[in-house]
């Protein structure tokens, strides 16, 4: 999974459509509503790109162009702002990569974006597995934009994995009927299934040796105490290399 971009708008209408759009082409995105926001994110994290409005309240965007030189930070940013003339001179090349003003064009918006970060191609599409309602809620949530079914029961996951076969499943162990270790099992022994990434999310607390047995199997296991959109996120990349 790349890194996500980071939108830093006040205008939550702006934040909602680029995050839509940018979802659409299969980017992860996160928003800071003023400068300041953003510059405390950027503290805690690391991003594939900023799209940065000019003029917000509390702290304005070029405060967090400056926090970037200052911490000799080289995330691309591409300015998105109504302003113009003075407010828009000077701009550092070196950090901004492109100016666009608004109301922005969608295509020339999405171009810019896929030039400087890469176009990320279709949405992943994750199955989850959980008879627990808030839990599918939570992982859809951190899963967001990645095209997310969900199945309630371990036979209706078999018969949604073989019918659809998702790109990935989160699979809970406590399920009712067919619990989690023979969904496990029966998508590792059927061909067509066989190399699907599994990745345990689990209350259940699970023992050394019994961990390490679903490791023979599974991608990964996470504690739904431990559940976030961080973790996650490190389970897929530790997939993908």
């Amino acid at each position: 999974m790349t890194l996500p971009i980071l939108i830093v708008d006040d205008d939550v209408p702006t934040q909602n459509l680029l995050r839509a759009l940018l979802g659409r082409f299969g980017h992860v995105t996160e928003v800071a509503g003023n400068g300041s926001e953003a510059i405390d994110l950027l503290r805690r994290r690391n991003y594939s790109l900023i799209i940065l409005d000019l003029m917000m309240p509390v702290v304005a965007g070029h405060a967090v162009v400056a926090f970037l030189d200052e911490t000799s930070r080289r995330i691309p940013v591409v300015v998105c702002t109504a302003a113009r003339g003075a407010a828009t001179e000077h701009l550092d090349p070196k950090i901004v990569k492109a100016l666009i003003h608004k109301p922005f064009d969608i295509e020339q918006l999405v171009g810019t974006v896929n030039g400087l970060v890469g176009a990320q191609g279709p949405l992943a599409r994750v199955l989850v597995v959980d008879d627990d309602l808030r839990a599918r809620y939570i992982m859809r949530a951190f899963l967001d934009p990645a095209d997310v079914t969900e199945a309630e029961t371990g036979d209706a996951a078999l018969e949604l994995i073989g019918r659809t076969r998702p790109d990935l499943v989160l699979l809970d162990l406590t399920l009712p009927g067919t619990p989690g270790e023979e969904v496990l099992r029966k998508i590792r022994e059927t061909v067509e299934t066989s190399d699907i990434p599994v990745v345990i999310v689990t209350s259940r607390q699970v023992g050394e040796a019994d961990r390490a047995k679903l490791l023979e199997h599974a991608a990964a296991v996470i504690y739904k105490g431990d559940l976030s959109r961080e973790t996650l996120r490190q389970a897929l990349q530790a997939i993908k290399r």
